[in-house]
């Protein structure tokens, strides 16, 4: 017996999970992070975008 599963709904899902784990994944303080030991590398900031 072979189940067929809606295209459209694991889009959806996928889609979902996806947007859920980038809630929890605190994206910002990655990139602040990064920008923090990058400066204290170079002594450089990314100043085109203040």
């Amino acid at each position: 017996m072979v189940y067929k599963i809606p295209l459209i709904k694991s889009y959806i899902v996928v889609t979902l999970a996806f947007y859920t784990a980038l809630n929890f994944i605190n994206v910002d303080k990655i990139i602040a992070h990064n920008n923090i030991n990058m400066y204290f590398k170079t002594g450089k900031l990314d100043e085109p975008f203040h």
